[in-house]
């Protein structure tokens, strides 16, 4: 989109921008390291020694929750950190598309 937005179609621009800020949208909250999302095995992997086994036990005592019960503490977690993570899809958005919200 950034280099051929003046070739292409206005109405093919906004559908390949709504398409790109989901697309960002969906990894920044994939990356969210909680155990359901695959954030928590890249920090499981990061993670040290002991700390690294201390989050292993919380990732297996989260995951016991189960499902529902992560997917409602992740969208709690979302609603309030909505301003940040707005701000970082945003500033990905702008850097890849060229177009500005």
């Amino acid at each position: 989109i950034r280099f051929f937005q003046d070739m292409l179609n206005p109405s093919l621009v906004i559908a390949l921008g709504i398409i790109v800020w989901i697309n960002i949208m969906l990894a920044i909250f994939n990356l969210i390291p909680f155990p359901p999302l695959d954030g928590s095995k890249i920090l499981s992997i990061l993670l040290p020694g002991p700390i690294g086994r201390a989050y292993e036990q919380f990732r297996s005592m989260f995951e016991q929750i189960g499902i529902l019960g992560g997917v409602l503490l992740l969208l709690v977690l979302f609603f309030f950190f909505m301003p940040y993570f707005a701000a970082i899809i945003e500033t990905l958005f702008s850097f890849i598309t060229g177009l500005s919200i």
